[in-house]
């Protein structure tokens, strides 16, 4: 060890609720900012900011110790030629099932799931709500969860907010209008057809953040999109459910733009700050925290949640051995290596824009499809959020259109 004297009088200011870009920012623009940050934060929405040092020497060596990253961070995290975070690990997350629940009805999760029309209809089949038992764990409410959930109902059925060059809002322009208006009707249906009433949990769509979590875990939901964090908590906690619980890649969307997207979006990064006063200690931390010992200790404390961000390590005997990952590995190497390379984010196929990151975190999607459970027809929704993205990309300096 270095013996370096540390100051965690800073850290304080990182924590709770607030945006930490705008934390960041400030603490540059003041002259006073942290050395070293670690993260999920969008590489390119700090690097937007000016706030952060590139840090291509150290990635490219850590590269060279541990081989390639996974395929989507170099879209995240390589901006204009050079690396701007340094990837530290990958975090499993997806849509998680308990096997158990669909065999009792006769359905093979593993291969009878493998499209949204064929998922909702072995839901309703699955589902008992006399005992307590829905399928759809699922909220399209305002929140991280919400968002994710209408973000895929337009991205899945062949949607797309931009193009492939970040530059123009294409989300009501054709094909991809028709896409997205047909995701959206999917979802409505989902929601108020009194036909799949009996899939949705009590007061599903008032839930936040927890509430999928908190119904999975007192096992009385399912099927559920989230991050990895609900499987670890069955896990450290014992409960009964990590026992039946697997992660599989999204179904395919429906209709004529229908699609698989999977990659690693959920990775925890390291990051130099802009004005770092000791960036030679900044980066032994990080490559302390990058030794094999270390990595393997992580895998060892987070079965079925932590997983490396390189092709080092997933013959580690941590990981191999592990009975609670073993219900999540192939899963999330499905994930790591899909061809889409999505990391999640509503920019696909761009590489990362900072302005989708900027609607993202003001509920966007989820707007729009409250626009649609409060009587807007899909298309005038799809065309009223369409014209506030233009707003918004020109804003950031952008096309928009």
């Amino acid at each position: 060890m270095m013996d370096y004297p540390l100051d965690f009088s800073t850290v304080a200011s990182y924590v709770g609720a607030a945006n930490v870009s705008q934390k960041l920012l400030a603490a540059v623009q003041a002259g006073d900012s942290p050395d070293v940050i670690t993260h999920t934060e969008a590489t390119s929405a700090l690097r937007f900011l000016d706030v952060l040092e590139d840090v291509d020497d150290l990635q490219k060596q850590i590269i060279k110790d541990f081989g390639e990253p996974y395929k989507a961070t170099k879209s995240e995290a390589n901006i204009d030629g050079k690396w701007w975070s340094v990837q530290h690990f990958s975090r499993a997350g997806g849509y998680f099932f308990r096997e158990n629940t669909f065999k009792a009805a006769g359905i093979d999760p593993r291969k009878d799931l493998s499209d949204f029309d064929k998922l909702r209809d072995a839901l309703v089949k699955a589902s008992d709500p006399a005992k307590e038992s829905w399928g759809w764990g699922m909220t399209a409410n305002r929140s991280g969860d919400g968002e994710t959930i209408v973000k895929n109902h337009v991205l899945l059925w062949g949607g797309q907010l931009t193009d492939e060059t970040g530059q123009v809002v294409v989300l009501n322009k054709d094909p991809f209008r028709e896409y997205a208006v047909a995701g959206l009707t999917w979802l409505k249906d989902t929601y108020t057809d009194p036909k799949y009433a009996k899939i949705l949990p009590t007061g599903v769509n008032s839930w936040t953040d927890p509430s999928n979590n908190e119904a999975y875990l007192a096992g009385k939901i399912f099927f559920s999109n989230n991050a990895g964090t609900m499987y670890a908590k069955a896990v450290v906690d014992k409960n009964a459910v990590a026992d039946d619980t697997y992660l599989m890649l999204p179904p395919k969307g429906m209709g004529a733009g229908g699609r698989v997207l999977a990659g690693g979006g959920a990775a925890k990064r390291w990051f130099v700050i802009k004005g770092s006063k000791n960036r030679e200690a900044a980066e032994q931390l990080i490559r302390y925290m990058h030794s094999a010992d270390v990595q393997k200790e992580m895998f060892k404390i987070s079965n079925g949640y932590v997983y490396p961000a390189y092709a080092w390590g997933w013959d580690e005997p941590e990981l191999t051995s592990s009975p609670a990952a073993s219900h999540v590995t192939d899963g999330w190497k499905q994930y790591l290596n899909h061809e889409s390379g999505y990391t999640g984010g509503g920019y696909y196929p761009a590489s990362p824009v900072p302005w989708v990151t900027s609607l993202e975190s003001s509920n966007f999607w989820t707007d729009m499809f409250g626009e649609v459970l409060g009587g807007k027809s899909p298309a005038d929704a799809v065309k009223s959020a369409h014209d506030r993205a233009v707003r918004v990309a020109k804003e950031f300096g952008f096309k928009g259109e």
